[in-house]
């Protein structure tokens, strides 16, 4: 019983550590895409402010 909750475990704590990382990886990736669109506007914005 006790080896079995261990495996259990510690096959919990590995999800937990993938998803981890997969959560910050997206969270980087979405703001990377966010600022890029950001910057995208600003310059839009300051091509029509020149004219």
């Amino acid at each position: 019983m006790l080896e079995s909750l261990n495996d259990y475990v510690s096959i919990l704590a590995i999800v937990a550590i993938i998803v981890f990382f997969v959560v910050i990886l997206l969270t980087i990736f979405f703001r990377a895409v966010e600022r890029r669109r950001i910057l995208r506007a600003m310059l839009r914005q300051e091509k029509e402010d020149t004219r």
